[in-house]
């Protein structure tokens, strides 16, 4: 078991880790595994405490992120034959997984997302028709997102909602979604509104375009 920092570059949602302890908003250095070595039979469980120690300074007023890493490992017990001038080698095996950890103090309370871009990404001879929002994290805390879509027909009224997959967003950070509009909406010319709910009481962010669907 160890811990590292890690950030989220680009739009896509990728984690990237870092393994210096001097991210701005890394927690990596407050945690610690007991135990961080064990062995677990085939069959077995094991039972790992994460402790999370947060100072008492200023940094502790911050959001802030890390990652547990499980990483297998293997005894290198040497040439068991031969001797002990006897050189070889042998190919040894291992994974490791990830958990993301966050950390909110009460404090932080600012939640603000901002549409940065929405768009339709398909030519208008494709066969399906993508539509993509591309929003940002202005806000201080972590915004967890729920995006959908209103399709209104301006001809006939009728309105279809189109949910999207959930998604987190770092503050300071951007992330895209991509919606592929289902086949059997009427031919028409649509108001379509753009919504991401990123969980505040009274705003969310939002953007329209008009689309003429063939």
């Amino acid at each position: 078991m160890s811990f590292a920092n890690f950030s989220s570059p680009g739009n896509k949602g990728k984690t990237k880790i870092d393994t210096s302890l001097n991210s701005e908003h890394g927690c990596a250095q407050w945690l610690s595994a007991s135990p961080s070595f064990f062995e677990v039979g085939a069959g077995e469980t094991q039972d790992i405490e994460i402790l999370l120690q947060i100072p008492n300074t200023p940094d502790a007023n911050t959001v802030r992120w890390g990652i547990i890493i499980v990483k297998s490992a293997y005894e290198n017990k040497g040439s068991e034959e031969g001797g002990e001038k006897t050189v070889g080698m042998h190919i040894m095996q291992s994974f490791q997984f990830g958990v993301h950890v966050f950390q909110t103090p009460p404090s932080v309370t600012f939640k603000e997302v901002t549409v940065r871009k929405f768009y339709r990404d398909s030519l208008a001879s494709d066969s399906t028709i993508n539509l993509n929002i591309e929003v940002e994290n202005t806000g201080d805390a972590i915004a967890n997102c729920a995006p959908y879509l209103d399709l209104i027909n301006l001809k006939t009224g009728d309105s279809h909602r189109l949910k999207g997959k959930g998604f987190t967003v770092l503050p300071g950070g951007i992330r895209e979604v991509v919606f592929i509009l289902p086949e059997g909406i009427k031919p028409g010319d649509y108001s379509i509104l753009g919504v991401v709910d990123y969980g505040s009481k009274t705003d969310f962010a939002a953007s329209e375009m008009k689309l003429t669907i063939p």
